[in-house]
């Protein structure tokens, strides 16, 4: 659904500026950002992660802004639906605004973790978890420079890349230190 949300919102124009998250109530993730339409804010969304559902409201509280929520929120209706797992049950459910700004959020706070990330060894995604492998006092410049380091991290980004269902997500570092990708 994240992939699908996400291509919604590049087909459609949104996307987010001045995103914030911060601690809600048992470790969920809030969130505050301004939602754009071609890079002009019309939006603010704002899930203060005590369940329940995000309040998107209009910027200004404009009759226009209010006018292209509607008008996006049905555009993204049209598009086809995606199946939800409820306690084994399948659902077919519609996409909503909310799904593509919390698609958009969660992009974004891969990109930031990503940017912490890249430099302490091989990031990568399985089953739809985030991780990475790390060696202990060394991150991937300093394991480089160890006599077997290069030689390490070459067998590890292998072992990683023929794993079924594993995507590794800081290729372009791994280059930069010199994997054979």
């Amino acid at each position: 659904m994240k992939n699908d949300s996400i291509e919604i919102a590049a087909k459609l124009g949104i996307s987010l500026k001045k995103v914030s998250t911060f601690k809600g109530h048992e470790g969920m993730t809030g969130i505050n950002a301004d939602i754009c339409l071609d890079g002009k804010p019309f939006a603010h969304a704002y899930d203060d992660a005590c369940g329940g559902e995000m309040d998107i409201r209009p910027e200004g509280y404009t009759k226009e802004n209010r006018e292209i929520i509607q008008s996006l929120s049905e555009k993204i209706q049209t598009f086809p639906t995606y199946d939800l797992n409820v306690g084994g049950k399948i659902h077919k459910v519609k996409h909503t605004l909310e799904d593509v700004v919390n698609a958009l959020v969660d992009a974004e706070l891969l990109k930031k973790s990503m940017k912490k990330d890249e430099k302490k060894g091989i990031v990568y995604e399985e089953d739809g978890k985030q991780m990475i492998s790390s060696w202990k006092g060394f991150s991937l410049d300093t394991l480089v420079k160890h006599p077997q380091g290069r030689g390490i991290l070459q067998a590890a980004y292998m072992g990683l890349k023929i794993r079924k269902g594993v995507t590794i997500l800081n290729l372009d570092y791994l280059k930069k230190v010199g994997v054979e990708i």
